[in-house]
């Protein structure tokens, strides 16, 4: 696997994805936007929510009494619950081809590390090209790719906010596939450029 290729190939999926979204949906609110893997780094997936989707579903699926800091945080941060789920994940389709189709595979735990640093490369790449912008009347979320490990320890999530690169999010003090981090600012937003 060429595996700076596979970082630009990427960061070009992602930037579509994303700016895809942001014209699709311009009136929308977008507060998060992230990468994804399966544990088998079988294919690499997008994923964005807007507080107007976030506000409809917590709305629609809790009672009052249910609307509790914990539930709200796994409604923000549950990529499984957001409206854009995958969403622009056609851009991905050769990329998931290639990585299934890997021979590279033979030594997994390299290969999804290495998947996992491509991911992290080219999200740093779209914050240092300030792809994403701070809009001051919005939510500032943090994209970054989930993956099961204690927040403190997560390489990627130094590389991209070095600094406060761990903060509690509900109960739980980790990253996975059901919480996404939150770094500094709680309450403004990144919009694509």
């Amino acid at each position: 696997m060429n595996w700076a290729g596979l970082q630009d190939r990427i960061y070009e999926a992602t930037k579509l994805a994303f700016k895809g979204l942001g014209e699709k949906y311009p009136s929308k609110d977008f507060y998060a936007y992230v990468l994804y893997t399966d544990s088998d780094a079988m294919s690499i997936s997008p994923s964005a929510n807007s507080m107007e989707d976030l506000n409809y579903k917590i709305g629609q699926e809790l009672k009052d009494e249910e609307k509790t800091e914990e539930n709200i945080a796994y409604y923000r941060w549950a990529s499984a619950e957001w409206a854009h789920e995958a969403g622009g994940g056609e851009f991905f389709k050769e990329i998931n081809r290639d990585l299934r189709e890997s021979g590279d595979r033979s030594e997994f735990d390299t290969f999804k590390i290495k998947v996992l640093q491509a991911m992290t490369g080219a999200l740093e790449q779209l914050v240092k090209d300030r792809f994403f912008h701070i809009s001051t009347q919005a939510r500032q979320q943090h994209l970054t790719h989930t993956h099961r490990k204690k927040c403190w320890s997560s390489p990627s999530l130094k590389r991209l906010f070095p600094i406060n690169a761990c903060k509690e999010v509900g109960s739980n003090a980790y990253i996975n596939s059901q919480y996404l981090h939150r770094h500094r600012a709680a309450h403004q937003g990144l919009r694509p450029r």
